[in-house]
């Protein structure tokens, strides 16, 4: 059997057997620290997005709009689409890099990309020193979590292509 995400995998297969599975708006689950380290959370990143489309990979026939309607576009765009976000934004990045020397416009959005993509490392630089203003490092943490997540995703896309399987998850352990 692969080695999957047992909540995806299991939502798959219900619609694998054709049965509807229904998204509760009211329903809710506790979810504490999900990350301890920005190395975890590549990690923990890397983990769920291999395993999830080696779910999908498994049900693949989930993914035929004619025989699932809604389910299949909605499967491809969040579980697939989604996951080549760091592909696309490595694109964007080259292709503004080269198209930055025709037109400002394109220029101004290299060095925004430029500029994002340098916050990762000003903000190990100040939670090192200890250095923190809050809405400074509200801006700092939440552009390296987008980018942290993105490679971890980028990894795990990568894992998935390459057949690397993940047979044993030892989750890193909180210190309370």
């Amino acid at each position: 059997a692969p080695a999957v995400t047992d909540d995806l995998f299991t939502c798959l297969a219900v619609v694998h057997g054709g049965y509807r599975f229904i998204y509760d708006p009211m329903a809710t689950a506790a979810v504490h620290l999900p990350s301890r380290s920005l190395e975890h959370e590549i990690t923990r990143r890397r983990r769920i997005v291999s395993t999830s489309l080696r779910g999908i990979w498994h049900y693949r026939s989930l993914l035929n709009p004619f025989k699932h309607g809604i389910f299949a576009v909605g499967l491809f765009i969040n579980k697939i689409l989604r996951r080549l976000l760091p592909f696309f934004l490595i694109l964007l990045f080259i292709s503004t890099g080269i198209l930055a020397v025709t037109h400002p416009a394109f220029l101004a959005l290299f060095v925004a990309q430029l500029g994002c993509y340098l916050c990762v490392p000003a903000y190990l630089v100040s939670q090192r020193l200890d250095w923190t203003i809050p809405v400074v490092d509200n801006v700092l943490s939440t552009i390296t979590y987008f980018c942290v997540g993105n490679l971890g995703c980028l990894l795990g896309v990568v894992d998935f292509l390459r057949g690397r399987s993940i047979q044993r998850w030892d989750p890193a352990k909180r210190n309370n």
